[in-house]
């Protein structure tokens, strides 16, 4: 007799495959989860050692591995193909501003990382670099929030008002492309 899966409980298929925005939005909503993370490491010297340690992984992980793929797909796959499609409009203005603003992020975050870093071998570390993460977590959730909504607001529904469905089907293609 099986007795190993309950078949019941597999969810069903999708019915049709996300759309280079849909997966775009849950970039973000993962941004958002480890920003909030970055933040509450920052304010939490009573942690245990493990969980900064586990945490310290995680965001590391995250924004050295897996943000400069969504950030490719956006400077690009998304930024010359609005640009080429609108040029001057405010929809190019705001694809422009949506790369440079990467740079400010990326400066950031190339000051947090080995902060992290070294949290995950000495996590005990924590209320020495407590006052150095809380501010740059703080100057990150900060580019993060206008830099989310720019995209969000305006780059996003562009992609979608005046790229062909071709070019959004291109863009889904590279970005699978990218995290193979």
């Amino acid at each position: 007799m099986f007795t190993g899966i309950n078949l019941r409980s597999i969810p069903a298929a999708k019915a049709r495959e996300e759309t280079a925005t849909e997966n775009l939005i849950a970039c973000h909503q993962r941004i958002r989860h480890f920003t909030a993370i970055a933040r509450r490491i920052a304010e939490s010297n009573d942690a245990p050692p493990e969980q900064v340690a586990d945490a310290a992984a995680d965001l590391h992980r995250y924004f050295y591995v897996a943000l400069p793929l969504h950030e490719a797909d956006e400077n690009v796959s998304i930024d010359p193909r609005i640009e080429a499609a609108v040029p001057g409009t405010e929809a190019a203005q705001a694809s422009k501003e949506m790369v440079r603003q990467h740079l400010d992020i990326r400066a950031v975050l190339n000051s947090l990382l080995p902060l992290w870093d070294a949290l995950c071998r000495e996590p005990e570390k924590l209320s020495s670099f407590s006052p150095r993460l809380l501010v740059l977590s703080n100057r990150l959730e900060k580019l993060w929030d206008a830099h989310l909504k720019l995209e969000e607001e305006i780059v996003f529904p562009a992609m979608e008002k005046y790229l062909s469905a071709q070019e959004k089907e291109e863009i889904l293609r590279e970005m699978r492309e990218r995290r193979r």
